[in-house]
């Protein structure tokens, strides 16, 4: 087994308001089984070992939410009832990639490993809502134990939207950890120290960019933070 920590991944001064947002994300595949159609034993994917193994150790990111959002181009900012309140400050325009724009849910996990383990993170396909027909998540994956940084909920619009409706429990999205073994989930308090240390290598890439990940992995080695990040994380375990 291992064991893998987790955090609300929030500024210091928003730590307080947000950390109970962020409740333990659910297993895919025991949400699957809730509407699995027992009758058929032949030819169900559900059965199939294909599809267990993609699923395997996959858990579901849900918004905290419930609002419709004004998107305002021209200042570049999400709405809520024509104010920018609470949960519009969690949305941010991001500058585009391709064609449509793009923009964060700021709705960030961190995890952590003590044993080397990549996670990948991916839309949530087998789920449908509004959102997940107007958005689709932007993909990644990297190693928790060798980088630590909180995952970004980044989105591009599949086409230019006036509104964007979002509902509490709506998947935004998956994260597989990609390892046979079973999971364990810990949660630590985010302390800002550890905030600090998240902030390190996100912003790293503002004085080093586009290096590889290999790269910002030895870095952090090297840097004696691997160590330093799960010491304060034990110290902190909820």
């Amino acid at each position: 087994m291992k064991t893998v920590y987790y955090s609300a991944s929030v500024p210091p001064d928003l730590y307080g308001n947000d950390f109970m947002l962020y409740q333990e994300p659910d297993s895919l595949y025991k949400e699957l089984l809730t509407n699995k159609n027992k009758e058929n034993t032949y030819n169900n994917y559900m059965d199939c070992p294909a599809f267990l193994k993609s699923v395997h150790n996959t858990f579901v990111v849900r918004c905290p939410w419930t609002t419709t959002l004004t998107v305002d181009y021209a200042s570049g900012t999400f709405l809520n009832s024509q104010r920018r309140d609470e949960i519009a400050e969690h949305f941010t325009p991001k500058p585009t990639s391709r064609a449509n724009p793009m923009f964060n849910v700021y709705h960030n996990f961190l995890f952590f490993c003590e044993r080397d383990l990549e996670i990948t993170t991916s839309p949530a396909f087998l789920h449908n809502s509004e959102f997940q027909s107007n958005c689709t998540y932007i993909p990644g994956t990297f190693n928790i134990s060798k980088w630590f940084r909180p995952i970004e909920g980044a989105f591009e619009m599949k086409k230019p939207l006036q509104t964007l409706d979002i509902a509490t429990g709506d998947p935004l999205y998956y994260i597989k950890f990609n390892t046979t073994e079973a999971v364990k989930l810990v949660r630590f308090d985010l302390t800002p120290e550890l905030w600090s240390m998240t902030q390190g290598c996100v912003n790293h890439k503002k004085y080093q960019p586009n290096k590889s990940l290999a790269y910002l992995y030895k870095l952090f080695f090297h840097s004696g933070r691997q160590r330093q990040v799960l010491k304060k994380i034990k110290e902190n375990i909820l």
